[in-house]
């Protein structure tokens, strides 16, 4: 109405940020319940009315990282980032996309932006977590997973994090804690079972292993993954092997090969 009766340029910029505003809360909305496709386009329309509305940009990567469009979704946050320097939460959604690029230097320095600009930030504690886990810089890494626990008590891929980084650090006891507590937050995550299946199943430390846990265990996982995999059929085959059962254990191997991609046969 105001850009209907008022064509000074106060007053079109303050219509413009206003319905900028309206129209990426909307599509906030719309992508919280669901309705991905209609809040892209509200995200769309609110940058298209007001550009420098870096909430809506930022919105528009997440959904662009969520579809897979990795190299759209890195545009947005560096846009986001121009826009709004001290917004921790681009900087940790650009990270994600570094680690997963592989260029973990560029990771851990948009890790550390955003952990500075928001201590709080669970996910940015998890994610600088996980980098430091990937370079074996294992006491650091609990460091955040230990922060981000306590941040973010509920979360169960926070819980699953640190649970792998105990084990690859020899803690099994705090490991297997760490996947108990997991699946108490997610009964149904399949990865926790698999993993606590494999250390019962092939534990350095034979006081850890646990014959019959391990093939429930890894029953489990298979169960709740919804369809068979070269991981989970991997891990019952090392159960099945563990509890004295060897040709059982080759029949599930011999699956789990046919179902591994090509270049990692030969490791299965």
């Amino acid at each position: 109405q105001v850009l209907a009766i008022d064509e000074s340029s106060q007053a079109v910029a303050y219509s413009k940020s206003l319905a900028g505003w309206a129209l990426n809360r909307r599509g906030e909305l719309r992508a919280d319940n669901g309705r991905e496709r209609d809040a892209m386009l509200d995200f769309e329309d609110a940058i298209h009315t007001d550009p420098s509305l870096w909430r809506a940009v930022h919105n528009r990567g997440v959904m662009l990282a969520q579809q897979g469009q990795f190299a759209a979704a890195f545009d947005d946050f560096n846009r986001t980032v121009e826009l709004n320097p001290n917004f921790a939460k681009a900087y940790s959604n650009r990270a994600a996309l570094y680690t997963q690029a592989g260029d973990l230097a560029a990771a851990l320095d948009d890790y550390r932006q955003a952990i500075t600009l928001d201590p709080d930030l669970a996910v940015a504690h998890k994610g600088r977590g996980r980098v430091c886990h990937l370079i074996g810089n294992y006491e650091e890494a609990l460091q955040h997973f230990d922060a981000a626990v306590l941040l973010a008590p509920g979360d169960a891929h926070i819980a699953l994090g640190r649970a792998d980084l105990l084990a690859d650090m020899g803690r099994y006891a705090a490991a297997i804690e760490g996947y108990r507590q997991t699946l108490e937050l997610d009964s149904a995550n399949d990865t926790a079972y698999r993993s606590l299946a494999w250390i019962q199943a092939t534990c350095p430390d034979e006081s850890f292993r646990n014959a019959e846990q391990a093939l429930a265990n890894a029953e489990l996982a298979l169960r709740h993954a919804g369809k068979e995999d070269d991981l989970t059929l991997d891990t019952l085959a090392a159960a099945q092997a563990n509890a004295g059962d060897f040709a059982g254990a080759q029949a599930t191997q011999a699956r789990a090969i046919e179902l591994a991609p090509a270049g990692e046969r030969s490791l299965y």
